[in-house]
């Protein structure tokens, strides 16, 4: 029997063939073992799929998508691996080590849901020092674990502590949190990137 993928990493695509071997790459450089590399092309009308055909390693979803949830939801589906992370074509990992490191804290705290790390703004091919959130720039402690609801509550709008994409997470967890549910009519529609930031807190998940 063939053993299930570490980690399952998801990228989202759409005509974004300028930025999108950059951001493959940053993937591939990953140093992680047992990598399963999923971009859902939402219908690309540019170069993407040509490029994307030039990775044997990836698993294309092709086919466009009603919105970008449709895009995240059918290939969270497809995913395999034991934990799962995201990017998308225009951003990328800027530590090859990223992943392994996220992985192996996950896989010792067995307490934890969700490993998550700073984001730095990308101006074309050129970062800027502005990270998210700033307490990384200066070397201030972050918020984690029960802190981390607070902060999030407060300053998540602001831009300041809300991870869009930047962490790794069960994906067993993270599968049944981006579902809608029933009882939440209220919460029907919402971006699922939202949506599951929002289940994991309330639901009582642990973030580091």
């Amino acid at each position: 029997m063939t053993k299930p993928p570490r980690v399952s990493v998801i990228c989202l695509n759409k005509n974004d063939a300028p930025t999108l071997p950059e951001a493959l790459s940053s993937v591939l450089n990953q140093t992680i073992d047992g990598l399963e590399f999923i971009v859902a092309d939402g219908g690309s009308e540019d170069d993407s799929l040509d490029i994307l055909r030039g990775y044997p390693s990836i698993r294309v979803l092709e086919g466009a998508d009603g919105s970008r949830a449709e895009g995240i939801m059918r290939a969270a589906e497809a995913s395999q691996g034991k934990f799962i992370a995201f990017t998308t074509s225009t951003d990328g990992y800027l530590l090859p080590e990223w992943l392994e490191v996220a992985v192996d804290h996950l896989e010792n705290n067995p307490d934890l849901g969700l490993v998550w790390g700073a984001s730095i703004v990308k101006d074309g091919s050129r970062l800027v020092n502005h990270f998210h959130p700033r307490q990384f720039a200066s070397g201030k402690p972050v918020a984690q674990r029960k802190e981390w609801f607070f902060t999030w509550a407060t300053k998540g709008l602001q831009g300041s502590y809300l991870p869009e994409l930047n962490y790794c997470m069960h994906a067993s967890l993270y599968k049944r949190l981006i579902a809608e549910d029933p009882n939440e009519p209220e919460l029907a529609g919402i971006d699922p990137i939202l949506r599951v930031l929002f289940e994991f807190i309330r639901q009582g998940y642990l973030p580091e």
